[in-house]
């Protein structure tokens, strides 16, 4: 018996130990929906800047010598209920949007940090009609934040941004 207990010890020293991989993620809240983005993907938060009234129709925003398109999720996820950007959402998260080109995303408070293991994160399924959140998303996971469980799903930029360069 005393030489089994030794076997299983050694067994369990000899096997890998499995280290979780970490991602690091900025998550946000837009439309009654919670988001993150990996932080590899997000250049800069700023304030937003006052912009100028054709700009802000156009969905457009400057930002120094750049001009670069908004994706106001307010607006794509619950039009009925958006209200005027500059006033509500004064903070930019800037990000790569299609390869080569920037976008900035409008969010009422700043980002919070987080890191989590990767494999909370779940593949969503793809239908046919994606629409609402499914438009603008390709993961989920569930998190424990501000002490209760939350939904938060991994913007895909590909995926919310292509329908606007086909329209553009």
């Amino acid at each position: 018996m005393m030489r089994r207990k030794k076997d299983e010890i050694k067994l369990m020293q000899s096997e890998p130990i499995r280290e979780l991989e970490i991602g690091k993620f900025i998550i946000f809240s837009a439309a009654n929906y919670s988001f993150m983005l990996p932080v590899s993907e997000v250049l800069q938060v700023i304030n937003r800047p006052v912009t100028t009234g054709e700009l802000d129709k156009a969905g457009l925003i400057q930002i120094g010598r750049h001009v670069i398109p908004l994706f106001d999720l307010h607006q794509q996820l619950e039009p009925e209920n958006a209200v005027p950007a500059p006033t509500h959402r004064p903070f930019l998260v800037i990000t790569h949007g299609l390869p080569g080109e920037l976008c900035a995303i409008p969010v009422g408070e700043p980002p919070n940090l987080v890191e989590f293991p990767l494999d909370l994160i779940q593949i969503l399924p793809q239908t046919g009609s994606s629409s609402g959140v499914l438009r603008v998303a390709s993961h989920a996971a569930t998190l424990a934040l501000e002490q209760a469980p939350a939904t938060v799903f991994l913007l895909n930029l590909r995926r919310m941004l292509v329908p606007i360069a086909a329209s553009g």
